[in-house]
């Protein structure tokens, strides 16, 4: 759907990307298959 398209790429403009300390965490959910959120949910 175009709209959710349109919001999903408003929400990823306005993300300034995640600490040292969250990537660490999210590299460590990832070796151990621990599911991650989406991106777009993780901003808020």
């Amino acid at each position: 759907m175009i709209a959710n398209e349109r919001l999903v790429t408003y929400i990823n403009s306005l993300n300034t990307g995640n600490t040292a300390f969250l990537d660490r965490i999210e590299q460590e959910a990832e070796q151990d298959f621990v599911p991650i959120i989406r991106k777009e949910t993780q901003s808020f």
